[in-house]
């Protein structure tokens, strides 16, 4: 590892004509493999922000991929939670030179009971509003805002033949657990 990290240099050609070669004092050589696992103790106090125990919000997080998900009694205090941990989220990426696109956000407001909650509820991120979307796509899993358990809304995006299986809502009680909310609760995924 040492090795890929010292005695690096670089130089500036332009029309032909070649600068002073100049010693790389930091970083590591694009396409290292150690740049994923570095990756993931630069990310690590991220995902701790995206998992506080002050407010019902999760964070999963893959690489350079979070997803947030709230739950709650109403999707108003869901989203309200998700800008706080947004807040908390940039002051991270202030801190370390960071930047998010937030164009690329998605809202859903995930439920079993429809009629009960506001689907419409929308998400405020400084000057953006956020409104929610009929589908999201998760590590290649389509979600839609209805949990329905059918094979026919949740699809596997990959080539590979995918039969359906029973999701578990968070919050469910049994053996291998879940978020800590009752059946009531709404759950909202960013």
């Amino acid at each position: 590892m040492g090795a890929q990290l010292q005695a690096r240099h670089f130089y500036i050609r332009r029309t032909g004509i070649r600068a002073l070669e100049h010693i790389i004092a930091a970083g590591i050589p694009q396409g290292s493999p150690i740049s994923p696992i570095l990756f993931l103790f630069y990310n690590s106090e991220l995902l701790d922000i995206c998992n506080p125990r002050d407010i019902r919000v999760h964070g999963l997080g893959f690489v350079d991929d979070v997803n947030l998900i709230a739950w709650g009694k109403t999707t108003r205090g869901n989203c309200n939670n998700l800008e706080r941990v947004h807040e908390r989220c940039l002051e991270w990426a202030e801190r370390h030179g960071a930047q998010f696109a937030p164009d690329k956000y998605k809202l859903m407001h995930l439920t079993r009971c429809p009629r009960r909650f506001d689907l419409g509820q929308t998400l405020q991120l400084g000057e953006m509003v956020k409104r929610p979307v009929a589908e999201v796509r998760v590590l290649g899993l389509v979600l839609d805002p209805i949990i329905s358990y059918s094979g026919r809304r949740m699809q596997s995006t990959s080539s590979k033949k995918w039969r359906p299986r029973k999701m578990r809502l968070p919050g469910s009680q049994g053996r291998r657990g879940g978020f800590p909310c009752s059946k009531h609760d709404k759950c909202t995924l960013c």
